[in-house]
């Protein structure tokens, strides 16, 4: 949850929900998700525990397709290095709510795990009428290459060459980078931000610290445990 959800999925929040206002630039992005984030509403510690779910793998095999190895894994708490004491979970679920009129009654589930049946990263989108009624169902994968208008050479070979996740990752780590050098801060998280953000998670972190939600266990290879 402190490294995936309160991150980087709540920067996709963000750009979904980003305000179609006339003011809209490229230079002013950072901006935008600042207004995007303060528009998430902070739960109570209560509505936190009853909107978000962990748990961690036990031992199985993991998936082969993806990238992934099909490996043979123990425990979770079996792994070398892991503190069985410390609770940490292994798959997270939030739910949150944006206080728009534009998203009120929309749901967004923000989810990451480990060691699950497959390998998928995106956005899944249910579009419903006003009445509630599912009309369309829209994947998103944040795993496709980059765009080929983005400049440097190492993201046209990215391309090209169907790299792997991994090289994408490592390509977009650098333009990352390469902004914060040339002193613009659009593809990084702002001061703001960041505090935002933490205020948003306090409630869940203080909710799992407290035990009201329970550390509930799933297969390695599994799709997680069968949450309502």
């Amino acid at each position: 949850m402190k490294d995936l959800l309160q991150n980087h999925l709540l920067q996709i929040l963000c750009m979904i929900t980003l305000d179609d206002t006339t003011d809209a630039t490229p230079q002013n992005v950072a901006d935008r998700r600042l207004r995007a984030l303060r528009a998430v509403q902070i739960p109570t510690i209560a509505d936190a525990a009853a909107s978000s779910h962990r748990a961690r793998y036990t031992g199985g095999r993991l998936a082969t397709a993806g990238g992934a190895s099909g490996r043979v894994v123990p425990d979770y708490i079996a792994e070398p290095g892991v503190d069985a004491s410390r609770q940490t979970e292994t798959l997270a679920e939030v739910v949150l709510r944006v206080g728009t009129a534009r998203w009120v009654g929309t749901r967004f589930v923000l989810r990451a795990g480990k060691a699950m049946a497959r390998r998928r990263r995106g956005i899944l989108l249910h579009f419903t009428t006003a009445g509630g009624d599912d009309v369309q169902e829209s994947w998103i994968d944040v795993d496709l290459p980059p765009p080929p208008a983005l400049p440097d050479r190492s993201n046209a070979d990215a391309q090209q060459t169907g790299a792997a996740p991994a090289l994408l990752e490592q390509v977009a780590y650098t333009r990352i980078l390469a902004a914060l050098l040339s002193g613009s801060s659009d593809l990084s998280v702002s001061a703001p931000e960041a505090e935002r953000a933490w205020e948003i998670f306090e409630p869940f972190l203080a909710a799992w610290a407290s035990d009201l939600v329970q550390l509930t266990e799933y297969p390695a290879g599994s799709s997680g445990p069968a949450w309502p």
